[in-house]
C-alpha cells in the first residue's frame, strides 16, 4: 500500500527543496532524488489519519487545465522519440504548481520499479479511472501517444466549458453579493437611526412604509433565525447528497428543474458521450467503456438506470433500445446513437454527438444569462427600492410638515 512521506533535502547548488510523495518504501524515494542530484536530509512516514485529513483539505486530483497540459506535453515529447521517464523527468522540472510536480515525481519513482504508466497512474490517484483505462488500452495497443493527444483535447474541450460557466455567473454572484452586502448595511446600521427619527417626528407612519419597516426590523431582529434554516437547509442537502437515496432523489430533480434541467441534461448528455466515444476510440470495449463512462456521470440516479442498461447489454440488447426506456435521454441523441450502431461507427457519432452537445449548452447557457441579467437588475430594484422608499417618502412628509408650519 502506499504510504505518504515528508522530505525536506538540498540541491547541489545549496536550495532548499521540500514537500510530499506517496510510494511504498523509503528507500526508493531517496534513491530517487540521489539520482536528481538532491541529498535528503530529512524524511519521514506521515500518519493515516493525517494523510486522511490531507486529502480532504489538499485533493490529489489534478484540474481539467492540469490535465490537458500534461497530456499534451506528454504527447508530443513521445511523437520526438523521448521516452516516458525521460518526458517526466522533464516535465516535473517544468511543472508550476507543486501539487503537478509532485504527481509528476511520484509517477516517475513507481515507473522506475517496474509499473507501466497506467498502473503508476491510478496508483498515484490524480487521474480520472477512464482515463487511466484509455492509456492502458493504447500501451496494450501501441497507440499510447495517439490516446494522450486525445485525452489532453477532451480535458481542454471540457476546460474551456466550464471556464466560460464560471467567468459567465462571475457577474451574477458579484451583483447579488453587493446587493445582499448593502442590504445588511441598510438593516444593521442605517434602519435604527431612521426608525427613531420617523417616530419622535411624524405622528402617524404612511401604512406602506410602516409594513416595511416591521419586515425589516424582523429581518433585523430575528437574522440569526433566517441564517439557522439557511445552515440547517445546507446539512439536510450535504447528507442527502451523501444518502444513497437522497442523492438519487437530488439526482432526479436536478434533471426536472425548469430552467436549470434542461441544461443539467445536455451536460450529462456531454460527459457521457464525450467519455464514451474516447474508451471506444481507444480499443476498450464497450461494456468495459461503459462502465468506466458511468463513473463520470455524477449522478447517483442516472448512474442507478444506466447501470441497468449495462446489464441488459451484457445479454445481448442494444444501447439504443434500452437508452429508449430512460426519458432523461433526448430522443436525437437515441437516434444518432442507434445509426451509429447501424453503421458500426458508434465511436465516431459520439464525438459528433459530443459537439453538437456543446454548442447546444452554449447557445442554452447564453438565453440563460440574457435572462438572468434582466431578472437580477429587476430584484436589485426591487430591494434598493423599497429602501430608498422607506427612507425618502417619510422624509418628503416631514419636510412637508416643516414647510407648513413655516
Amino acid at each position: 500500500m502506499l504510504k505518504q512521506y515528508r522530505y525536506r533535502g538540498k540541491t547541489k547548488e545549496g536550495r532548499t527543496v521540500k514537500g510530499r510523495i506517496k510510494h511504498y518504501h523509503q528507500d526508493q524515494i531517496i534513491h530517487h532524488f540521489k539520482e536528481q542530484e538532491i541529498w535528503i536530509f530529512h524524511i519521514k512516514k506521515q500518519h493515516p489519519l493525517w494523510n486522511y485529513l490531507y486529502q480532504i483539505l489538499f485533493s490529489p486530483k489534478f484540474s481539467h487545465k492540469e490535465l490537458s497540459l500534461f497530456f499534451f506535453q506528454l504527447s508530443s515529447m513521445l511523437s520526438i522519440g523521448i521516452t516516458v521517464l525521460d518526458a517526466l523527468d522533464t516535465l516535473q522540472s517544468q511543472a508550476t504548481s507543486k501539487k503537478t510536480q509532485q504527481g509528476i515525481i511520484e509517477i516517475y519513482v513507481l515507473l522506475q520499479q517496474g509499473h507501466s504508466l497506467s498502473s503508476a497512474m491510478k496508483i498515484q490517484g490524480g487521474f480520472p479511472l477512464f482515463s487511466v483505462h484509455s492509456i492502458e488500452a493504447g500501451e496494450k495497443g501501441g497507440q499510447l501517444e495517439f490516446i494522450l493527444k486525445k485525452l489532453g483535447q477532451y480535458y481542454e474541450d471540457l476546460g474551456q466549458i466550464l471556464d466560460q460557466l464560471k467567468n459567465a455567473l462571475t457577474y451574477p454572484i458579484f451583483v447579488l453579493l453587493t446587493t445582499i452586502g448593502v442590504f445588511v448595511g441598510f438593516i444593521y446600521f442605517l434602519l435604527p437611526l431612521f426608525s427613531e427619527l420617523l417616530y419622535s417626528m411624524l405622528d402617524t407612519i404612511p401604512p406602506f412604509t410602516l409594513t416595511l419597516l416591521h419586515i425589516f426590523q424582523f429581518i433585523r431582529q430575528r437574522g440569526w433565525l433566517i441564517i439557522f434554516l439557511f445552515l440547517l437547509l445546507f446539512i439536510f442537502y450535504i447528507f442527502c447528497k451523501k444518502n444513497h437515496q437522497g442523492a438519487k432523489v437530488l439526482g432526479y430533480l436536478s434533471l426536472h428543474l425548469p430552467i436549470l434541467g434542461p441544461f443539467m441534461t445536455r451536460w450529462l448528455v456531454i460527459q457521457f458521450a464525450g467519455v464514451l466515444g474516447l474508451l471506444l476510440g481507444s480499443g476498450v470495449p464497450l461494456l468495459l467503456a461503459l462502465e468506466q463512462s458511468i463513473l463520470v456521470i455524477g449522478n447517483p440516479y442516472v448512474e442507478e438506470k444506466l447501470l441497468e442498461v449495462l446489464q441488459n447489454i451484457q445479454t445481448g440488447s442494444l444501447l439504443s433500445k434500452e437508452m429508449k426506456k430512460h426519458s432523461f435521454f433526448p430522443k436525437s441523441f437515441i437516434q444518432m446513437v442507434a445509426l451509429g450502431e447501424q453503421t458500426g461507427d458508434l465511436e465516431g457519432v459520439l464525438n459528433k454527438i459530443c459537439h453538437l452537445y456543446e454548442q447546444e449548452i452554449n447557445m442554452v447557457f447564453k438565453r440563460a444569462m440574457a435572462l438572468l441579467e434582466p431578472t437580477l437588475i429587476l430584484v436589485v430594484s426591487c430591494v434598493v427600492g423599497g429602501m430608498l422608499f422607506t427612507v425618502m417618502y417619510p422624509l418628503l412628509q416631514i419636510i412637508n410638515t416643516m414647510g407648513e408650519v413655516l
